[in-house]
């Protein structure tokens, strides 16, 4: 039996991880321009770095959507497949990009513990979109007409009727 571990989804919480450590720990912490100038060897900004992070993760973000990145867990060679956009995949890259860790790590476990099912999932989320089109088309239009009507069978029961204006010119 073969197991095997596809790595691409252990990109999302990397990448989140890193966002966190440029936006958050940056503006918290006043040596972090050192420390990355340290590591890259020129005095670099945070903004600078961001955008190279930025970079760097978009074009590893293409790269994950395509191909897969099989690890086993039993001894067998180490595959890179070329297969379809993974939609969970595609999901938890959003996640990790635009929620903060807190909220990301709920929503990656929930996409990650729910993959053996997300074909299902999708298919009954269609059903549902469709029968609830077609609830909302089988409501039936509904048109109220008023009309005004100041007939009245008894004199004494009308309304008086509205005091007149006169205008005057002087």
């Amino acid at each position: 039996m073969q197991v095997l571990i596809d790595l691409r989804y252990t990109f999302p919480p990397l990448l989140n991880l890193i966002w966190f450590f440029l936006f958050v720990a940056s503006q918290n912490e006043p040596s972090f321009d050192l420390l990355a100038g340290a590591l890259i060897g020129q005095q670099v900004s945070t903004m600078m770095l961001g955008f190279l992070a930025l970079f760097v993760a978009i074009i590893l973000m293409v790269i994950f959507l395509f191909f897969s990145v099989e690890f086993p867990l039993t001894p067998h060679p180490i595959s890179l497949k070329a297969r379809g956009i993974s939609i969970a995949l595609f999901i938890s890259l959003l996640a990790s990009i635009f929620f903060p860790p807190s909220s990301f790590w709920v929503t990656y476990l929930f996409i990650i513990l729910t993959v053996p099912w997300h074909n299902r999932l999708f298919h009954q989320f269609i059903r549902f979109i469709r029968y609830f089109s077609l609830t909302i088309q089988s409501i039936p239009t509904i048109v109220i007409y008023t009309t005004q009507n100041n007939v009245h069978e008894n004199p004494a029961q009308a309304p008086p009727p509205p005091p007149q204006v006169l205008e005057l010119e002087v």
